[in-house]
């Protein structure tokens, strides 16, 4: 390296230092707070009392765990301060229940209200009630009747907040921040990963890996956010954040099995994808039920995990056999980013059954976005590498099909395509041969002769290329041959080809003559397009001759 460069390298790293010194030292500092989070916002989780079944009272702390069976209401009470009035909300999160509020035995809230008029019942999820207090609430008694869809969540009662609107949505900005930039992230990656197929389709048709990706990482994400508590901020319809959340778990397992089965170099494809059907089977069995109020979505989840938990786990042991026993390297990304996903999914599985109010964790998140990033680097690493050869294979092909300098076909591709054809009567050739070339290439040079051969070509395509295909068959000789012409729209056309030459001839040092000759498949003269080829050759022949009379 030489003497400069290191020079500028080491003055980048001394500014980046010297920048990160003095951001340290300013955020160590007093100085005016521009946070948008400046209004209040207090846990009111001391001091509630609880009421049980004998109709004995208990204080207690929030959150808390008390005994509670489905559909059996825990009663909470508590005093508000005199002083309420600027504290104008309560926020209380429920998961899987149903909450009613009471102001000194006043109903001001209540999540049984909005009967559903639709048939289809989804299950609720994690939602933070936003209760606003009465404009008189001051040192009066607040009451939450608690009731719980099921017994998991019977007795759970999570932290309360007491504040403003505003403050609150920027807490939960705030708490949930991480999950946002991750399901964010990925959800990018898979919008990026789909478009990228779709624009590249016809190179990448045979490598659908980075589609399945791409509506992997869609899902994912969309099942993160809708698992956060950030969804209130968009949607107010909590059956159909509820219903996302549930379809949207549901479905990502499928394109990543299918992404796996579509590995080149995979041995176990066909029970890879086999498996992908019973994850549509399943899917589709559970919204029918659901649909149909036979069986919700949460009592079936712990039929979902075992079902997933036994496909990864044979998926994870056919990679390992794979690798293993068939030595396939190609694998060892994907087989350890699988193994990674899979482990957290059990971790956080678990601290999910310790506590059924958790909502998504960061461990699993982490895993999901370690996951993506790993077969995202792979998949573009790879379709990249399918792109190229794509280009050179089309590059190589219209090296062996096109002519360079005419940008007609040639002959290669004139045998190939006229073997192929099936001619009726309706189809046509037309050869066509430049007059007094040698006349050209002695008076004007070979360079003029080769401009008067690109002309003809470019008159030819310009005048016949709509109505079928051009070749250059010989130095100075083309062929056209199209299907479903009829005589009078031919004879037109080689007018007009006329015509340009003709204008062409009279700005130009040398004249463009050219002689043509066509003839239509008859197949009562002609066993096959090339006999027709012949007499189109004969004709052609005929007229030079009538040119050459005349000059």
């Amino acid at each position: 390296m030489k003497a400069s460069q290191k020079l500028s390298n080491l003055l980048f790293y001394v500014l980046v230092v010297l920048q990160i010194s003095i951001l340290i030292v300013l955020s160590l500092s007093e100085h005016e707070k521009v946070s948008f989070y400046n209004e209040s916002l207090y846990q009111y989780n001391h001091n509630w009392i609880y009421t049980d079944d004998t109709g004995e009272s208990h204080d207690i702390d929030l959150p808390a765990s008390l005994k509670a069976g489905e559909d059996k209401t825990v009663t909470i009470q508590k005093t508000l301060p005199d002083d309420i009035k600027e504290l104008p909300y309560i926020f209380v999160q429920t998961s899987h229940q149903n909450v009613i509020v009471y102001m000194s035995n006043h109903m001001i809230y209540n999540t049984f209200m909005s009967d559903r008029i639709c048939p289809i019942h989804v299950p609720s999820k994690t939602i933070w009630n936003t209760i606003k207090l009465p404009s008189d609430a001051d040192g009066k008694v607040v009451r939450l009747d608690i009731t719980a869809d099921y017994d998991d969540y019977a007795g759970e009662l999570n932290g309360i907040f007491i504040g403003t609107k505003s403050s609150f949505m920027m807490y939960l900005l705030r708490s949930h921040s991480f999950t946002l930039i991750i399901s964010f992230t990925i959800f990018i990656i898979g919008i990026v990963l789909i478009i990228l197929y779709n624009t590249l389709r016809r190179s990448l048709d045979t490598y659908k890996a980075i589609l399945h990706l791409g509506r992997f990482c869609i899902y994912a994400a969309l099942w993160m956010f809708m698992e956060s508590e950030m969804t209130q901020f968009f949607l107010d319809n909590q059956a159909v954040t509820s219903a996302i959340t549930y379809m949207s778990l549901m479905i990502i397992p499928i394109p990543l099995v299918q992404y796996i089965s579509t590995m080149d170099s995979y041995k176990f494809k066909k029970i890879t994808h086999q498996l992908s059907y019973i994850l549509y089977t399943y899917t589709f069995c559970m919204i029918i039920l659901q649909t149909f109020n036979i069986w919700d979505f949460h009592d079936s989840l712990f039929l979902f995990h075992i079902l997933i938990f036994t496909i990864f786990t044979l998926i994870l042991i056919l990679l390992f056999i794979d690798i293993l026993k068939y030595k396939n390297r190609d694998l060892n990304n994907l087989t350890i980013a699988c193994t990674f996903l899979f482990i957290s999914a059990i971790v956080e599985y678990i601290l999910y059954i310790i506590n059924t109010s958790l909502t998504t964790g960061s461990i699993l998140q982490i895993g999901f976005l370690i996951f993506v990033i790993t077969l995202t680097y792979g998949s573009l690493k790879k379709a990249i590498h399918i792109f190229r050869l794509s280009e050179s294979a089309k590059y190589y092909e219209f090296i062996a099909n096109w002519d360079y300098m005419t940008k007609c076909k040639n002959r290669t591709a004139y045998t190939n395509d006229l073997s192929l054809l099936n001619p009726d009567s309706e189809t046509v050739v037309l050869m066509s041969d430049v007059n007094n070339l040698k006349y050209i290439n002695d008076n004007f040079g070979h360079q003029t002769g080769d401009d008067a051969i690109v002309k003809c070509s470019q008159y030819l395509i310009q005048v016949f290329e709509e109505l079928g295909f051009c070749y250059r068959i010989g130095g100075d000789e083309f062929v056209f041959v199209g299907q479903g012409i009829t005589k009078e729209i031919i004879r037109k056309k080689i007018d007009e080809f006329f015509v340009a030459c003709r204008t062409f001839s009279l700005s130009s040092d040398y004249p463009l003559e050219v002689s043509i000759g066509y003839a239509f498949f008859d197949k009562t003269v002609d066993k096959d397009i090339f006999d027709t080829v012949k007499r189109a050759d004969v004709f052609m022949y005929e007229q030079k001759d009538k040119s050459k009379n005349k000059n």
